[in-house]
């Protein structure tokens, strides 16, 4: 019967001639983040490399952001700003009275109709 060897000396425990030691546990080499990586997250942990990950997304993202902010978007100018502003305070007082002159002739025709009773 022929005994097979792990071609890779540093993967010992592979067979049981040669068995698993500490010394090889301890000196794997960060290649092998991805395989406790893909365990971690198999069994719901979050691990270094996950965290490390996520802050150079949100890193990533706040550059973009300020980039766009300064050099992309176009401002109103301060005319643009007093027109818009004025077109919104005049549409909500248009709004405000027609719902006020609603309301007190919907108060005057419940009146006359409960009144009758």
């Amino acid at each position: 019967m022929v005994e097979w060897r792990s071609p890779k000396p540093q993967a010992a425990g592979s067979s049981p001639a040669a068995p698993a030691l500490l010394k090889n546990v301890v000196r794997r080499s960060l290649s092998d983040t991805a395989t406790t990586d893909f365990f971690n997250k198999q069994q719901g942990r979050t691990t270094f490399n996950d965290i490390e990950r996520e802050m150079e997304k949100i890193t990533l993202y706040l550059k973009e952001s300020y980039h766009e902010l300064v050099q992309n978007v176009s401002w109103p100018t301060t005319a643009q700003l007093q027109e818009s502003t004025i077109v919104v305070i005049v549409t909500a007082l248009i709004l405000a009275s027609i719902i006020f002159v609603m309301d007190g002739l919907c108060g005057v025709v419940f009146k006359s109709i409960y009144g009758v009773f």
